[in-house]
């Protein structure tokens, strides 16, 4: 699959999701392009490795309350003798890093715009000079600094196949496969509930 069916792909995924039954403005969609970024963080913040990739599960208990399970590769688990925990959400700074360009990829089929593949390409190798494997955060601010860029761009297409260019360097300097944490996302994606986490973004 090349960038360009993945893009159309993702996007309409999305919208068979309910994502786009109301239209979202300009600013709404940067803004959840920021909260990726800050949820990458968040998995180094909580200790994890940066090339670490787990998974999670929940499940509803009878009180209400809600047991969270995690594991290293995906599995069902049988949680006292009736309840099955589905431990197949992929979590880690990979696939926060992939959501990050899986939210891009969605803002560009949406806004129809032509994302040229061999130009993020040749732009990551460019830019993947700056990092090294200990200036993640450098890499994560660099990135907000870029999102807040793209809003006052006049080339906001532009924008968006360079900080896709900008996460596939931040990815490549520390070891991590993010193409193979693209897809594993987007297909997990694939089969969540409509409107998941009934979130109103």
């Amino acid at each position: 699959m090349n960038l360009a069916e993945l893009i159309k792909d993702v996007h309409e995924n999305a919208v068979k999701h309910g994502w786009w039954e109301k239209p979202k403005s300009f600013e709404e969609l940067l803004i959840l392009v920021h909260s990726e970024i800050s949820e990458a963080l968040e998995e180094l913040r909580n200790g994890h490795d940066p090339k670490e990739i787990y998974y999670e599960g929940h499940v509803k208990l009878e009180d209400g309350s809600i047991l969270t399970m995690t594991r290293p590769k995906p599995e069902h688990v049988i949680y006292d003798n009736c309840n099955t925990i589905h431990v197949t959400k992929p979590c880690g700074f990979p696939t926060e890093l992939a959501d990050v360009n899986i939210r891009l990829y969605d803002m560009s089929g949406w806004c129809k715009w032509p994302i040229d593949e061999q130009l993020i390409k040749v732009t990551t190798k460019s830019i993947k000079q700056n990092y090294s494997a200990s200036q993640i955060s450098e890499g994560i601010s660099d990135l907000h600094n870029d999102v807040v860029t793209m809003r006052r761009s006049r080339y906001p297409s532009a924008m968006a196949e360079y900080i896709i260019a900008r996460v596939y360097a931040i990815a490549e300097a520390n070891g991590i496969n993010l193409d193979a944490a693209i897809l594993e996302k987007h297909e997990y994606n694939k089969t969540r509930p409509y409107k998941h986490g009934c979130k109103l973004l």
